[in-house]
């Protein structure tokens, strides 16, 4: 904690308030970690205990790596069902329903994933081991040889790495399309040059649209506040804007109207909200304010709605005199043709400077603050799944030490025909490899249908643009070979220092 605390306020999210340690986190981590203990250990000791006694002291190792039909039956039946469960959440309407139940579909089918994985590590190994001839031809084909002889212990070893890379994979896609959707929504949406607003996100003076205004080069400095308001008796969300035309800092589509400037007693509304209440240009209706005031206006079109902007949209003057929030939430600046906006730029930071809550952002700059905040999050899930990484990594380095011991008469005898160490360490290197790459392969692929999945799910919410990362793709896979070569270390080490005459011996 004190170590992911550190690296988080390298990203700028510091723990102000310091780490705590509670009675509560003691007792449950205590109490989750000795039931999972307890409960994994259930499926090994009911197969020790129906070890035969001959199988038992036989000193070589007797794994013929069978495949249970009944583990493949339920992995493929887990896999049906996963793509039923995706199928009806993609097509239920309501989004937060639509999301959980897909994301359940999506953990059956890592659940899925698991259970076929022997199978599918019976198949890697048969797809690896000419690359592994190649690598070393004799050795190589032996360390396919000695991977795929228990598939269950490679699959169950491969499955850490699956799920970590899972879900750093799912994850990333998930961030960069929402990174790639934000652009594109500012591209399509904003119409501004410039945006004024607090880096608090709170609302500032309106007096500021007034001081704007005066800047050489500014054309319109449209002031936007906001709000919740009552539209008959449902509650919706308002857009007052005033100072300028709504069109020249709103990319707005029309649906029907035409409404370029709001006057007072006007109003327009988002097309599925028109539709939903059943309103055509001309109708009026009863807007109530949060002070209690009410008042009637005259719908003059209706507009496609988008995640920046939807509801109602009402004149900046009239949201006010009603009881509307003082204050702006943001004031969008368009510039005379021909004018240099670089100065413009620096003169709009000039006349805000007496606020040093205030900042001045363009286009440029709003993308890159909202791919800075994705980014954090990113970086947090990260730090987390690292953990995952380095548990998955042990896993490979206790199951390749067990092989060593399991195999020590084996690795002895190789040694005896003309091994050499070089070779047996190369063996297990390779082996390690092998498991390696079955875990990131098969994480890889999950991950990368995870993250297609929940795009889908989340484009009502505006992850409207799908991003595949190929980079961090590559780089995981790079990253789990590694884990591969470095858990290899110590077992190949141990592998190759096996004194030749105790390894053969027998009683």
């Amino acid at each position: 904690a004190i170590g992911l605390g550190a690296l988080f306020g390298t990203f700028g999210l510091n723990l102000t308030s310091g780490l705590s340690l509670t009675t509560g986190s003691v007792v449950t981590a205590a109490i989750v970690g000795i039931g999972v203990t307890v409960v994994a250990a259930f499926l090994p000791a009911y197969r020790g205990g129906r070890t035969s006694p001959l199988a038992a002291i036989r000193d070589t190792f007797s794994d013929r790596g069978r495949l249970g039909r009944l583990r493949i039956a339920s992995g493929v039946l887990a896999f049906l069902l996963s793509g039923l469960l995706i199928s009806r959440g993609l097509g239920i309407a309501d989004e937060a329903e639509r999301v959980q139940q897909t994301a359940f579909g999506l953990l059956v089918l890592i659940g899925a994933v698991i259970l076929l994985a022997p199978l599918l590590a019976v198949a890697l190994v048969r797809l690896s081991t000419p690359v592994l001839r190649i690598l070393a031809p004799a050795i190589g084909d032996l360390a396919a040889r000695n991977a795929a002889r228990a598939p269950n212990r490679l699959a169950t070893t491969a499955s850490a790495l699956t799920i970590g890379v899972a879900l750093v994979i799912s994850a990333t896609v998930i961030t960069a399309s929402a990174r790639a959707s934000l652009e594109q929504l500012v591209d399509d949406t904003f119409g501004a040059e410039y945006v004024i607003g607090s880096i608090t996100g709170r609302g500032f003076d309106g007096q500021v649209a007034e001081v704007v205004r005066d800047v050489p080069g500014v054309e319109y400095a449209v002031s936007v506040a906001g709000g919740r308001v009552l539209l008959g008796d449902e509650e919706e969300r308002a857009v007052a804007v005033g100072g300028g035309p709504l069109d020249a800092v709103y990319a707005v589509a029309p649906v029907t109207g035409a409404f370029a400037r709001i006057s007072s007693g006007e109003f327009v509304v988002d097309n599925e909200t028109a539709v939903e209440r059943g309103w055509q240009v001309g109708d009026t209706a009863q807007i109530k304010y949060s002070d209690g005031s009410e008042a009637e206006y005259t719908l003059i079109g209706t507009y496609e709605g988008s995640e920046l902007l939807q509801g109602v949209i009402l004149d900046l003057s009239d949201f006010r005199a009603n009881g509307g929030a003082p204050t702006d939430q943001a004031v969008f600046v368009t510039t005379v043709p021909g004018f240099d906006e670089s100065e413009v730029a620096a003169d709009l930071a000039a006349s805000i400077e007496n606020d040093p809550l205030l900042q001045v952002l363009d286009q440029t700059a709003i993308k890159d603050q909202n791919a800075q905040q994705l980014n954090q999050v990113l970086y947090i899930i990260y730090a987390l799944l690292a953990l995952s990484v380095v548990i998955a990594s042990l896993g490979v380095l206790n199951t390749l030490v067990l092989a060593v011991i399991e195999r020590t008469r084996e690795i002895g005898l190789m040694r005896a025909v003309g091994a050499t160490q070089r070779q047996i360490r190369r063996m297990i290197r390779l082996e390690a490899v092998v498991i390696a790459t079955l875990g990131a392969v098969l994480g890889i692929a999950v991950g990368l249908i995870s993250g297609v999945i929940l795009q889908r799910a989340l484009t009502e919410t505006g992850v409207q643009q799908l991003v595949i990362p190929v980079e961090t793709t590559i780089v995981t896979l790079a990253i789990a070979l590694l884990i591969g070569v470095l858990a290899a270390a110590i077992p190949a080490r141990r592998a190759a220092r096996l004194d030749l005459l105790q390894a053969i011996s027998t009683e």
